[in-house]
């Protein structure tokens, strides 16, 4: 586990042997199995996750449609972020999307150690806004692309989470019906 913190403190210029001793204290190693929710919506988001292995699915309820809001895989970090950053009840769920591994760290261990260490402040900042960048474009992506050009993009640009989420996850990722993920499908299969 200290192996996974050491690589993400590395790649943000941000390892010290304090601020490794202090995280490996403050962090909780948890495992969900495929389909637990991890948050409800209601409930507050006291953690922010960094993903071992497996991955995490926010989505949302209205009526009985989802729509899925984000994926994370490996690597990524998770969380419901207004809910988290301002500690006020969560709009979405987030529930394992398979087997998974994660690194908790709370809410109040997180501001500590913002305060206390000015390079995780500025690591955190890196991560928030690779985070921002990829939901925005996401966001476009949306209103911008067509049914077929979002399959596309999903296909080109994130095939590992293409190959691992289920389809009905997929058609809510990408804001489609069924069906129309089906034909997409279907003339893809047909031109290769």
């Amino acid at each position: 586990m200290n192996y996974q913190i050491i690589k993400l403190l590395q790649a943000y210029n941000a390892y010290s042997e304090s601020l490794l001793r202090e995280l490996t204290r403050r962090i909780v190693f948890r495992k969900f199995d495929p389909g637990e929710v991890v948050l409800r919506e209601g409930d507050v988001c006291r953690y922010i996750y960094f993903i071992v292995k497996g991955g995490l699915r926010a989505y949302m309820l209205r009526g009985i449609k989802e729509y899925t809001t984000w994926c994370m895989l490996e690597n990524d970090l998770a969380t419901a972020a207004d809910s988290f950053f301002l500690q006020i009840p969560a709009r979405e769920y987030i529930e394992a999307s398979e087997y998974t591994e994660v690194i908790c760290l709370s809410y109040e261990d997180y501001s500590l150690l913002c305060d206390a260490f000015p390079v995780f402040q500025k690591m955190v900042l890196k991560l928030l806004g690779q985070y921002y960048a990829k939901f925005y474009q996401r966001a476009v992506d949306l209103v911008a692309l067509t049914k077929e050009e979002r399959y596309r993009h999903l296909i080109e640009k994130e095939p590992e989470l293409a190959r691992r989420l289920q389809l009905t996850h997929i058609k809510s990722y990408l804001n489609m019906s069924q069906a129309s993920l089906s034909r997409i499908r279907d003339r893809d299969k047909d031109r290769g």
